[in-house]
């Protein structure tokens, strides 16, 4: 087709953004432990160590957004309730 029957591709800017649900899986190879000198006890599990993911854009958006604090960047960082967080020495 061409001529006035084409519809023209819409802008960029106009293509409405859709909540997806998408998932990234990290490997311990991308991760990093942090050894803690004073363990804690979670949930009856003594835990001497934290897994810390990379940050996704998603992370670095809400935090520089301040729609989250730092304790909340770190909690979603080491996959850890913000509760816990508070109790590292």
């Amino acid at each position: 087709m061409t001529g006035a029957d084409e519809a023209a591709p819409a802008p960029a800017s106009a293509v409405p953004e859709v909540d997806v649900e998408a998932k990234v899986e990290f490997d311990d190879a991308v991760c990093r432990f942090l050894p803690l000198r004073h363990p804690i006890t979670v949930d009856g599990e003594r835990v001497s160590r934290v897994r810390m993911r990379p940050p996704l854009l998603e992370d670095v958006d809400d935090w520089s957004n301040a729609e989250i604090s730092n304790r909340e960047l770190m909690a979603r960082l080491c996959e850890r309730p913000s509760g816990v967080l508070k109790k590292l020495v």
